[in-house]
């Protein structure tokens, strides 16, 4: 990532339970489990990075609390790079396309 310097420390896992972002933050003193809704986005700027696979920055949110959360209140997604998928044409399949993010947590 540009201008971290040195190694970076591992914090903690993201994944999706359904179609809900959540994050389980144990590599840190405060520990955080947040479940996230969307409250707010803007589109990545035109600038972000496109990713290794050159799909295109996903947009920044602001997420906040889906109600099961502890440790934190407010989430959000920032310095995106690539991740945008390519639309479906079949029903039910799935795509991974890998990206890059800043996320903030507080509260």
């Amino acid at each position: 990532m540009q201008g971290v310097q040195g190694p970076m420390t591992f914090a903690g896992h993201h994944y999706f339970d359904g179609s809900v972002p959540t994050f389980d933050i144990t590599g840190t003193a405060d520990k955080v489990h947040f479940v996230g809704k969307k409250n707010d986005g803007i589109p990545a700027p035109a600038t972000a990075d496109k990713g290794i696979t050159g799909s295109g920055a996903v947009d920044w949110l602001q997420l906040g609390d889906a109600g099961t959360s502890s440790g934190a209140t407010l989430a959000y997604r920032v310095f995106t790079a690539g991740g945008v998928a390519a639309a479906c044409t079949e029903a039910g399949q799935t795509d991974s396309v890998p990206y890059t993010a800043q996320y903030w947590f507080y509260g």
